[in-house]
């Protein structure tokens, strides 16, 4: 059985929050609708979602993806094999296209209303077997496609099918890059530490254990001291609610 993304770790139903607060002298009150698949929704599990460029808001389901105006769920016309099977990571493109991969790793994307396959999903399949999940998806600028690979790296394919993981290396590391706005993490485990076995308070001191920052091409070697064993669950998406504490030592600001 194909494992599902761990981005999120729950599922959750739909809610909108449609209008303002109103503010009283006795309390306020705010409204809220509960959309599922008897308003439209392809599915009562949403995985993710995010608006897009012209303010759609666009939900990625168990039973596929969908965008909201406002007033109705639109889902576009797709004639794939894996029509109707979950899709997680939308993310939008450069040119406001929305891509997303399905449960089975394939890449598509949404263009005039109509899903179309990524022309290099092959890329994806000289990998399979060493990766578990997609973890994130970003297009950069250039049309570069991202992909974060769980416990193998990031994957970088180029618009004319050329690509590489970042890092090739055989060691523990967490890499990160930023594209665009988004920022890009997996991590790769070969061997896990004694102390990150043992677990002391859900914290773990990994001597050794490489975090990389690439960056234009070029990767920056930091050292981490201390790390919670859910770092890669909570870097890139810091909020109130991500509550840890992470010490990184840049090696190259270092010894210059």
């Amino acid at each position: 059985m194909t494992k599902r993304p761990q981005i999120n770790k729950r599922f959750f139903s739909l809610f909108l929050l449609l209008g303002v607060f109103s503010f009283s002298l006795s309390a306020q009150h705010p409204s809220w609708l509960n959309y599922n698949t008897n308003d439209g929704l392809p599915g009562n599990e949403v995985y993710d979602m995010i608006q897009d460029s012209r303010g759609y808001l666009w939900f990625a389901t168990n039973q596929g993806i969908c965008r909201f105006n406002g007033y109705e769920f639109i889902r576009p016309v797709d004639t794939s094999a894996m029509r109707g099977s979950a899709a997680f990571n939308p993310t939008e493109d450069p040119e406001g296209n929305i891509w997303f991969n399905h449960i089975d790793h394939s890449i598509h994307f949404i263009e005039n209303d109509t899903v179309r396959t990524w022309a290099f999903n092959s890329v994806i399949d000289q990998y399979r077997g060493k990766f578990t999940v997609i973890e994130r998806l970003a297009i950069a600028d250039d049309g570069t496609v991202w992909l974060a690979l769980e416990n193998h790296g990031l994957l970088e394919v180029y618009p004319d099918g050329t690509h590489r993981v970042i890092p090739e290396m055989e060691d523990n590391c967490l890499v990160f890059t930023t594209v665009g706005r988004k920022v890009m993490h997996s991590v790769k485990v070969v061997n896990i530490p004694p102390a990150v076995m043992a677990g002391v308070k859900g914290w773990s001191f990994w001597k050794g254990y490489e975090v990389i920052h690439w960056e234009g091409g070029r990767r920056s070697p930091w050292m981490a001291f201390f790390l919670p064993v859910s770092l890669y669950e909570c870097i890139g998406e810091v909020s109130p609610n991500c509550k840890m504490e992470i010490c990184f030592y840049s090696m190259q600001n270092h010894f210059g």
